[in-house]
């Protein structure tokens, strides 16, 4: 190779375009912007700080949702497939209830025709809407759970349906009464329904009605914790032999949110027999060192279990704080860590972005309004972030000159 070329063809493949000269870390809150002038999110989608920018692509989300929904009617499968991914992509990453207005109806009905219809990977993509949708809408459209209730109450009992979907069709109910049910005997209903499903012998769905359980659990009133923990405690803790740790850490969450719940009642769970064997059952857990499980799972078993352990053994709750934009959402209780759970495993990474603009997840963790953050306090933050971090790599730099060279000026 002559000389040099393997030099320039590095200088010229580390070059970038001008419109991508400048970098963002997505863990950082750094904006970058192009040469048009448009800007990058902390989800690195162009367009969205801009007034201008911002108008025209909020205008192509709400065009490309309206195809989309169009398309859910669709004869052939991949291409109602491909539109429910698109929808549920748009859905999970952006705040854009005000886009679904006009379409909630008609994607209601393809949700409940589809579920009647197909199975597999399609069905479970119809669920994700589903759930999408309603976290989307918020609180006040009841006529949602109306109408998916009665088919989602029917896949869950139907053997003939894959676990993993009759999972899935509890996880959607159990979030969809959370956020829409009308009253606390709707979430009492829901609740024996996933109760049904806890000596079921696949693991998926024990799992799963567990942690739905769990979340609606979370809402119901302290009145009716004492018959709870009464007539439920006894089998939530012969549960916790199950061989599955999926099962075990859910049933696990659910003993500690119990004797939370049941501790604000002015009630003392250890003072029952079923308290005092559910905290002997706890303690194994959380020290049990089998050989035949794999080291990471009875690492994960014992960091779980030794929170839940606290909990049951004096009340202290493990705390939680995760940095959202410029404020901070604590997770002091059982309840609130579940409730994360659950919207963190429907939005994934687009969390933060509907904790900082949905209304009903705002209110779910009683962060109150949203606040209003000028331009100018962003870009002078991130101003002083650039020099910050400039000034740290010129003293870098000279603290390492200085190690090779004594001559270098300091």
């Amino acid at each position: 190779m002559p000389r040099g070329t393997k030099t320039k063809k590095k200088r010229e493949r580390n070059a970038l375009p001008p419109d991508l000269a400048c970098a963002c870390d997505e863990d950082s809150e750094s904006v970058c912007s192009s040469q048009d002038g448009s800007v990058l999110s902390d989800d690195g989608v162009p367009g969205v700080v801009l007034g201008g920018a911002e108008e025209v692509e909020e205008g192509d989300v709400q065009s490309q949702l309206a195809e989309q929904v169009d398309l859910l009617g669709d004869k052939n499968s991949r291409t109602r497939l491909a539109a429910m991914e698109s929808i549920n992509k748009v859905l999970r990453e952006r705040v854009v209830a005000d886009h679904l207005t006009g379409s909630v109806e008609t994607i209601t009905d393809a949700i409940v025709r589809g579920l009647k219809k197909v199975k597999g990977g399609e069905r479970c993509s119809l669920l994700q809407l589903a759930m999408l949708l309603t976290a989307q809408l918020g609180a006040g459209h009841p006529e949602l759970l109306v109408a998916l209730k009665p088919v989602m109450a029917q896949l869950m009992g139907d053997p003939s349906v894959s676990a993993l979907e009759r999972a899935e069709c509890v996880r959607t109910l159990s979030l969809c009464s959370f956020i829409q049910a009308p009253d606390t005997l709707e979430v009492s209903s829901v609740m024996h329904d996933c109760e049904q499903l806890f000596q079921s012998r696949l693991e998926p769905v024990v799992a799963s009605a567990v942690h739905s359980w769990s979340l609606l659990l979370s809402i119901t009133p302290n009145t009716s914790i004492p018959p709870i923990m009464q007539s439920l405690l006894p089998v939530l803790n012969g549960l916790l032999g199950r061989p599955e740790m999926s099962v075990r850490i859910a049933v696990g969450q659910a003993v500690a949110l119990l004797f939370e719940l049941a501790r604000e009642t002015d009630e003392e769970p250890l003072d029952s027999s079923d308290g005092s064997e559910s905290f002997e059952l706890i303690q194994q857990l959380a020290t049990e060192s089998n050989r035949y499980t794999a080291r990471k799972d009875r690492n994960q078993q014992r960091a779980c279990f030794r929170d839940i352990l606290q909990t049951v053994e004096d009340g202290s709750v493990p705390n939680r704080d995760v940095k959202v934009g410029i404020e901070t959402l604590s997770l002091d209780s059982w309840a609130k860590l579940i409730q994360y759970g659950a919207f963190k495993d429907l939005l994934g990474s687009g969390m933060n972005t509907h904790i900082q603009g949905n209304d009903l997840l705002r209110e779910v963790f009683q962060l109150g309004p949203t606040p209003l953050v000028s331009r100018e306090s962003i870009k002078a933050s991130r101003l002083e972030k650039k020099y910050y971090n400039a000034a740290v790599a010129k003293h870098r730099s000279q603290s390492r000159s200085k190690q090779r060279d004594k001559r270098a000026v300091i």
